[in-house]
């Protein structure tokens, strides 16, 4: 294929389409350090950070996650949306979603030991939109299931989320519970509304809100 040149790195991760053109992840390797920042149309839009993923848009501006630092060798993320950094108050930021032009993420604080080090597993789990904490989750208690399991559906947000003491699954949305005892396998925004494939005694069903 004939095609023109429009972006050339020692290495690019995670293109996506932006308003017509490729957005992506530039990689540079310098004196052992790796770099990487967000390009756009030949211009470096975002600070570099030592790692950048999860590249998406929020509101129609760019959003990612990255390593801002590490606390006690434990990695701190952070999301970036429209330049700023959000989360930075948390041990970590592990997934985000657009909620209705806004950004809501996924964030964890790490777990100390007796001599007040971090250890690598979380003790507390929050939704979070922009800078508010909507839903605390507390390990022991209750969990999101994967970060990948959040969803926005009309501004609301979705959330699979599990019951470790039962073993049990439920998603919260808006602000409630629902589908407890029921084996949650999805959950999906058809045409605004909120869609759940969800099984009970060896049947599954999809739910689809009112």
């Amino acid at each position: 294929m004939d095609g023109k040149e429009v972006a050339h790195e020692q290495l690019i991760s995670e293109v996506m389409d932006y308003k017509g053109s490729p957005a992506y992840i530039a990689i540079s390797f310098q004196f052992n350090q790796t770099k990487m920042v967000v390009m756009y149309k030949g211009v470096a839009i975002s600070k570099p950070y030592e790692n950048i993923f999860n590249l998406g848009i929020i509101g129609g501006k760019i959003a990612f996650l990255a390593k801002k630092e590490s606390i006690e060798k434990m990695p701190a993320y952070i999301l970036v949306f429209d330049g700023k950094e959000y989360g930075k108050e948390y041990g970590a930021v592990t997934g985000y979603i657009d909620n209705n032009g806004l950004p809501a993420y996924i964030a964890i604080d790490y777990k100390q030991d007796e001599n007040g080090r971090m250890r690598n597993e979380y003790k507390d789990q929050y939704i979070v939109k922009n800078n508010s904490v909507l839903f605390e989750l507390k390990s022991g208690e209750e969990m999101i299931w994967q970060s990948k399991e959040m969803i926005d559906v009309n501004g609301f947000i979705a959330a699979i989320v599990r019951a470790p003491k039962t073993n049990s699954l439920y998603v919260w949305y808006d602000g409630k519970k629902f589908f407890e005892g029921y084996d949650i396998h999805n959950i999906l925004n058809v045409n605004g509304k909120l869609a759940v494939l969800a099984g009970k005694n060896k049947i599954q069903s999809i739910f689809l809100e009112k």
